[in-house]
């Protein structure tokens, strides 16, 4: 594999609720975290607002980029933007109970 190829690894925690998902995704979050250049906890929700979330990324990731006028869109190629040639890490917490 050439050094400009990127590599993607996504760990998934699962299971019932109230196990300790969360508590062992933020420890691991806490412990590992210092090894990249950015990182994030989001809060997904079943039927997410992008534009919300995204601007949630942009903040913790410490992008200044005026959110408000910018379409979904162009919040992404902000991210993008900044994200390129960076280690990253993401803790994505979701609550998707079924009603």
């Amino acid at each position: 594999m050439s050094d400009e190829q990127e590599l993607s690894k996504v760990v998934a925690i699962v299971g019932p609720g109230g196990i300790g998902k969360t508590t062992l995704a933020r420890k691991l979050y806490q412990t590992i975290g210092g090894e990249f250049d950015c990182q994030a906890f989001l809060r997904v929700t079943k039927k997410p607002d992008m534009k919300r979330l995204l601007k949630d990324m942009l903040s913790q990731l410490q992008i200044h980029q005026s959110a408000e006028a910018c379409g979904v869109q162009q919040l992404i190629d902000a991210i993008n933007e900044h994200l390129h040639h960076r280690r990253y890490i993401f803790l994505l917490k979701t609550r998707l109970r079924h009603a």
